[in-house]
């Protein structure tokens, strides 16, 4: 009865265990790409979520949404969170069946032996590559916020340089006008002899250069559109569909951060998780040194004899290989990770001196402009009053109003400059 009951016992083993290894494992799906269906999943996802005219603080939402980098990213970082969740288990264990057939002739001369074997991590390696898994999944959420933040200042940057650049349209053409009616007059005064050939050379000069700049600003503000619908994931498909709405450059303040916010920078977080991997990868290695325990429990059969013979072993007895190559190269990489974050909070530190000593010389720059903006402009009001008595020449009056117009160009891109400058503080040093 019990040697009936063993053999079963040995036939189950042979034939379940098998079966419940290949039904647990992870089965494979393809996932080939097709274009077609990408193409109208894409403009299905921009034209969904984008409305016919858009704002910053909206398209800085959509593009947290649609943007490929930022989506490539998340999927990592979900990748991470699984692959977090699946370590620190122990090795599955093995199985081992054998079957000798001692003498050929001998009836009841078979052995046969069934029996798992395991190992019993004593170093603690499982529980330590689950905190290394963990510490992974931390790098990729914070990499996923380092490169939100990326994005939200790029986009209101390219934002910002295209509105500057739709303001400079404005006033050039303006200006262009202003310089088209006074061409005429001066069409008139040359026919009367009242201004000479080169006088009248002199201002349509004006004139062509305007004209040229509103050209090449309106090229350059299309170039730019199409940069921003990219950035933000939208299809190409709908570019002529949306509308931009000019975003505010804001005050000539100083934005100021002291050195303490340089901690909550993203891109530091990001540096400091990989810090912390090397650290517990160097821990690892140190472990790798020391032995695992070796359990093996077998079920034996000889002839209608049967015995169980459980075997212990002691697996890499730290003699003379020790892993040192594992651990020296562990502690290289623990220090120069170490460096890189120090070197990387130091660069930090100096962007944010260097971007505020920058800011406080351009709202310099902002007042001198400003003020000189009040000064040119009084000096066209002169003129246009003189002229209108006949006391000042249109060639001077067009000269005073040509100045006045380049100081407010001028005026407008540093205002520029400053709110890129902001922006930078604005997202790269915060963790938003």
């Amino acid at each position: 009865m019990i040697i009936n009951r063993m053999n079963k016992i040995l036939l189950l083993g042979c034939v379940a265990l098998p079966w419940m290894t290949l039904t647990s494992c992870q089965s494979y799906k393809a996932d080939p790409v097709n274009w077609e269906k990408e193409s109208h999943a894409w403009q299905n996802s921009s034209r969904n979520n984008v409305q016919s005219s858009l704002s910053l603080a909206q398209a800085q939402q959509i593009g947290l949404m649609l943007s490929p980098e930022l989506n490539t990213a998340r999927i990592k970082y979900q990748g991470a969170i699984k692959e977090a969740e699946a370590a620190g288990y122990w090795q599955d264990p093995s199985i081992a069946f054998e079957f000798n057939q001692l003498f050929s002739n001998v009836p009841g001369s078979q052995m046969t032996k069934l029996g798992p074997s395991f190992t019993i991590p004593l170093t603690g390696l499982p529980r330590l590559e689950k905190k290394i898994a963990n510490l992974y999944k931390e790098q990729d959420y914070w990499t996923v916020k380092e490169l939100e933040m990326k994005f939200l200042c790029e986009l209101e940057q390219a934002w910002l340089q295209w509105t500057v650049c739709q303001e400079k349209i404005k006033r050039s053409e303006q200006r262009a006008n202003e310089l088209f009616n006074k061409d005429a007059k001066f069409q008139r005064l040359m026919e009367y002899g009242e201004i000479s050939l080169p006088e009248m050379q002199e201002s349509a000069s004006f004139y062509n250069e305007v004209y040229r700049t509103v050209s090449d600003l309106k090229n350059e503000a299309s170039q730019q559109k199409f940069a921003i619908l990219k950035m933000m994931g939208i299809s190409p498909d709908l570019a002529n569909q949306i509308n931009l709405k000019p975003a505010s450059l804001g005050g000539a303040s100083l934005l100021t951060l002291p050195q303490s916010a340089i901690v909550q920078a993203p891109q530091l977080k990001t540096q400091l998780a990989k810090f912390d991997i090397s650290e517990k990868q160097f821990l690892a290695e140190i472990k790798k040194q020391y032995p695992d325990l070796g359990l093996y429990a077998a079920i034996e059969k000889e002839g209608s004899n049967y015995r169980f013979s459980p075997t212990v072993d002691l697996t890499s007895i730290p003699l003379w290989n020790r892993n040192r190559a594992g651990v020296a190269a562990g502690e290289t990489n623990r220090n120069v990770t170490r460096a890189e974050t120090i070197n990387l909070w130091k660069n930090l530190s100096n962007q944010l001196a260097n971007n505020i000593a920058s800011q406080r010389i351009i709202v310099d720059l902002i007042d001198r402009d400003s003020k000189q903006l009040v000064s040119d402009q009084k000096a066209a009001d002169t003129l246009k009053k003189m002229y209108a008595l006949g006391e000042a020449k249109l060639l001077d009056l067009s000269e005073a109003t040509q100045r006045y117009y380049e100081t407010k160009m001028s005026l407008l891109e540093q205002q520029y400059r400053l709110s890129v400058l902001k922006s930078s503080l604005k997202y790269l040093y915060f963790n938003q």
